[in-house]
């Protein structure tokens, strides 16, 4: 064993995410060399009342990690914080170690991402010009170089030395006064391309209590460099309105480095070329153009599977969705322990679920990898686990896709405990999708004969938009399809004006008009496993 890894332990900060601190870890776990590394985690108490069981959750998780060299879990008995446990975290850790490497419960790593930090803590380790090492690098429009310094710090997914980490100052108001009184505001806000000096008074202010911004403000203000590498090692998948300081947004989403970062003939200097491109990037995602735009964006996806009223004016599966999560809600109540998501895609209705565990699970394919959400993947034959290891499966709007459904669903019924049940969607009248993987429709009768034949009896099952709104959804669903190939702001116009009329009309015929129960959109069925 090389004992240079031991110098630089992992160390994790857990909160709240069970979904989130497992990819974390699986992630690292992917990273050649793991086995040599500790691992030392930091859970964070609950904050509130209802944050009590997601804590409990993952902290029965981490007692069943392995795969490192050791793994230590510090419980903190009250609510630290994301700073002040960071903080804390980080200076305890580094009165034991030389070197750390952080990471939080949000982030993802690429299988490169260990290699290219053990070998720049090597590599840096007595030059004092570096403060740290940093795993994120910005979606840039420009070509960056391999690997590259700036001035600062940064805090997606990094690591320093005891000597960097000294250099740390939590006094939000000394960083700031001192960077006016050296003018290098504009520098630190990369030339006025982002607020971070605006970021600094907030939290001087209590508005929020980042320590990122100090330790960048901290390392500018002593003119040390941080190492990034060309193509980022890290993703952050926080941004779901699920962190501390992360609302819902994509501007940050980047694809990971599929091979190991090259350090050799790195000039240790402040790179314009990366600076400058950090800049166009920080002026073009924040002018109030795109800031807006991205606004709109990000309401428009967050109201794609889970519509309130509102997005009957920009929804072009209107009623499909809201029908669809309506009855998802309802029938949720009898789903609990273990959830199986099969086929779960993007776990659209994760949030509808109150369990003990929710597991996702999808085919595997270069989509699924790339989305990276889905927690196991399969062959499409055998789901890999143990018989009766689950209390509930969701499968949702999945049947259609599956060429011998016998097979997927004694696959569920296998991996169901005795009494388990299945909360199943499936389209009865819609359009040809994913294409060439649609092979199905089912009837009442037919979706009824085969959940019996695999050993599963119907206890519920609702036909949904079973009236005019039907006629209506089929409308917008083809306008919406004529207008895929067109720029994105010609196709929200349309969204925005033509089907959010045809939405308003469907709904206002759908109450005049009577149901019709043979002609609907929507299967979901509620069924129990019997033998």
């Amino acid at each position: 064993m090389n004992n240079n890894f031991m110098k630089h332990p992992i160390v994790l900060f857990v909160y709240a995410r069970l979904d989130h601190a497992r990819k974390t870890v699986d992630s690292l776990l992917c990273n050649h060399g793991v086995e040599n590394y500790d691992l030392i985690i930091y859970s964070d108490a609950a904050r509130t009342e209802d944050k009590v069981d997601d804590v409990a959750r993952v902290r029965e998780f981490l007692t069943t990690i392995t795969g490192f060299r050791s793994v230590s879990i510090n419980y903190r008995s009250k609510n630290y914080g994301l700073a002040k446990s960071i903080i804390d975290g980080v200076t305890e850790v580094l009165t034991h170690y030389e070197q750390v490497i952080v990471i939080e419960d949000d982030l993802v790593t690429s299988p490169y991402f260990l290699k290219y930090m053990h070998d720049a803590l090597e590599r840096y380790v007595d030059d004092d010009r570096v403060i740290s090492v940093h795993g994120y690098v910005y979606p840039v429009k420009k070509k960056l170089p391999e690997a590259f310094f700036l001035r600062g710090a940064d805090c997606w997914g990094w690591a320093t030395w005891r000597r960097g980490w000294a250099l740390f100052n939590p006094d939000g108001f000394q960083l700031l006064t001192e960077l006016k009184r050296l003018k290098l505001i504009n520098n630190f806000n990369f030339d006025d391309a982002y607020p971070y000096s605006k970021m600094l008074e907030s939290q001087i202010k209590g508005a929020n209590d980042s320590w990122a911004i100090r330790w960048y403000a901290s390392a500018l203000l002593a003119d040390k460099l941080t190492l990034y590498p060309g193509k980022s090692l890290v993703k952050n998948i926080g941004h779901d309105n699920s962190g501390t300081h992360c609302g819902v947004d994509t501007v940050w989403d980047v694809k990971l480095a599929n091979r190991s970062i090259n350090l050799n003939d790195l000039k240790v200097e402040h790179s314009m070329i990366a600076y400058e491109a950090f800049s166009e990037n920080f002026k073009k995602s924040n002018n109030l153009a795109n800031r807006a735009f991205r606004k709109l964006i990000n309401i428009y996806h967050s109201q794609q599977f889970l519509p309130s009223w509102f997005a009957i004016f920009f929804n072009p599966f209107y009623f499909a969705r809201r029908n669809l999560a309506s009855a998802i809600s309802e029938l949720s109540i009898n789903i609990r322990g273990n959830l199986l998501d099969v086929g779960c895609g993007t776990k659209p209705y994760r949030s509808l679920f109150k369990v003990e565990a929710y597991r996702g699970l999808d085919l595997e394919s270069p989509v699924a990898r790339e989305l990276g959400i889905a927690d196991d993947l399969y062959d499409g034959t055998n789901f890999p686990y143990e018989n009766h290891c689950f209390d509930s499966a969701l499968c949702n709007q999945v049947l259609e896709h599956v060429f011998n459904p016998d097979e997927f669903l004694s696959e569920i019924n296998r991996v169901l405990k005795p009494g388990g049940k299945l909360l199943l969607t499936v389209p009865f009248v819609w359009d040809e999708h994913e294409q060439p993987y649609d092979y199905a429709r089912y009837s009442s009768f037919g979706l009824k004969a085969l959940l019996e034949k695999n050993g599963f009896k119907i206890i519920r099952h609702k036909k949904l938009a079973a009236d005019a709104t039907v006629l209506f959804q089929l409308i917008n669903a083809y306008l919406f399809k004529l207008t895929q190939n067109w720029p994105r702001y010609a196709q929200m116009l349309f969204t925005c004006t033509i089907i959010a009329m045809i939405n308003i009309f469907g709904v206002l015929i759908g109450k005049l008009l009577p149901p019709n129960p043979d002609l609907f959109l929507d299967h979901v069925v509620l069924a129990e496993k019997i033998s």
